[in-house]
Formats: structure tokens, C-alpha cells, sequence
């Protein structure tokens, strides 16, 4: 077993584990589209696949989960993010609407296929938070991971499972996005570095450690899972 993969087991519940590797079994292949390479792996990689500037905010003073109206305003708030404790993540934060749009037509030239948009949230990690090995829900049937910004020296990958089973660890530079089958493949971030560093610079009041990430998702317009999109209609965007 890849070692990422078995600290990522080592980290996750057995639940988790059992409802990740049973979804792979049962979906893969569920996504066809018409670009033969994306298939075969389940993932692809596309470097500026969106301009930085559409992507970096600064960073919030809260944590939990924000989530925002489309309008803009915001609809209601948690104080944790469940997923990712400690974190703070925002639901289709307006800053986004263009980005998301742009993605969308990038995507589709790349892979060759009609995409409806779903949703999207964006996360500030900090050191010491992983995300769990996991395989999405409907509405992220083709996804996309965007490095947004950071202020981290280290590399910190995001490793996905391929289809063949090799493990491979993406690492992004600002604006590079990771194209996955959100419902097929399984994918997490083992427990990001410079613990020890942040705590240091919070004594000398300095910025703390975070690494900035966007996930778009989408369905295929053609595709078994199409109804999803709006995220089951809760959005009015196509």
C-alpha cells in the first residue's frame, strides 16, 4: 500500500474508509466523457487553469462554515467546519461567481464535454489539518481543486487514487487546478506541515500559516447525474 494512502487509512474511521472504497467500486466508470486520458486516470491536471487574481482574498478572521445566498448576502453561519475542524470554509462566496464560470468553459474545452455548474465552497486551512479520504456526493461528479494562495514554503499535495490504483500526490502552484471524477475517485490531504512554525510566529504576532483552496464543482450535461444540477436546483446558475 502507497504510504500516503496507509497514513491516510490510519487517519480516517473504519466507517469513513468502508464508504469510500465501496463508492469507487460501485461508480467508477459511472462518468464517461469524451476525453479517453481524463477516463482512463480520473483525474487530470491543468496548470493556470484560472487567473490568480479571480481567486485570492484575504485571509478571515473566522472559522467554521459561512454560507452565502446569490445574491451575496450571507444566509447563516456555523462555528465549526466538520469536515476540517478548525478551518473555515465559504459556500458560493460571490467573490467566486466569475471564477466558477470561467473554470466551467476550461474544463469543458479540455475534456470535451457540457458541464452544468452545481456548486462551489472555498477553505483557509491552517497547520496541522488534514482532509479525510473520501469520494464526494452527486453534485461533484466532475470537480476541481484550485490552489488559491498561501504563505507556506512547504509542499503539500493533494493525493488521488487513480483508476489504475497508483496514488499521486498534486502539487499546485497558484491558479493550477486539479480536474477529478468527485464521485469515483478517492482523494484527501494528509495533515498539513509547519505546526511547530505557526505557533512560533503567533507568539511574534505575525500572520499565521494557512494554505487557501477552492473546489468548483459540476455534472456532465449528459450524464446520469445532469439533475444535479443548481445542486438539485438550489442555485439558479447553469
Amino acid at each position: 500500500m502507497h504510504s500516503a494512502l496507509k497514513e491516510a487509512k490510519r487517519l480516517s474511521s473504519e466507517e469513513v474508509w468502508r464508504k469510500t472504497f465501496t463508492a469507487e467500486k460501485q461508480l467508477n466508470g459511472s462518468s464517461p466523457t469524451n476525453d479517453e486520458e481524463f477516463d482512463r486516470l480520473g483525474y487530470k491536471i491543468i496548470r493556470n487553469i484560472c487567473d490568480p487574481k479571480l481567486l485570492i482574498t484575504s485571509v478571515p478572521k473566522e472559522r467554521g462554515i459561512i454560507n452565502y445566498n446569490d445574491d451575496g448576502s450571507i444566509r447563516d453561519t456555523q462555528e465549526i467546519e466538520t469536515q476540517v475542524v478548525g478551518s473555515v470554509a465559504r459556500y458560493t462566496h460571490p467573490f467566486y461567481h466569475k471564477a466558477f464560470s470561467v473554470v466551467k468553459k476550461r474544463i469543458e474545452e479540455s475534456i470535451n464535454s457540457k458541464l452544468y455548474k452545481t456548486y462551489y465552497y472555498d477553505r483557509f486551512y491552517f497547520p496541522g489539518q488534514d482532509l479525510q479520504i473520501h469520494a464526494d456526493r452527486p453534485s461533484c461528479e466532475i470537480s476541481v481543486t484550485i490552489h488559491c494562495s498561501s504563505n507556506l514554503k512547504d509542499k503539500w499535495p493533494i493525493y488521488i487514487k487513480s483508476v489504475d490504483g497508483n496514488v499521486v500526490g498534486v502539487n499546485l502552484e497558484s491558479g493550477d487546478g486539479l480536474i477529478y471524477k468527485g464521485c469515483e475517485r478517492p482523494h484527501w490531504r494528509l495533515p498539513m506541515p509547519g505546526v511547530k512554525r505557526n505557533k512560533i510566529r503567533k507568539f511574534f504576532s505575525k500572520e499565521e500559516l494557512y494554505y487557501h483552496q477552492i473546489f468548483f464543482h459540476y455534472v456532465l450535461s449528459d450524464g446520469r447525474r445532469s439533475h444535479f444540477a443548481g445542486d438539485e436546483s438550489k442555485h439558479g446558475w447553469l
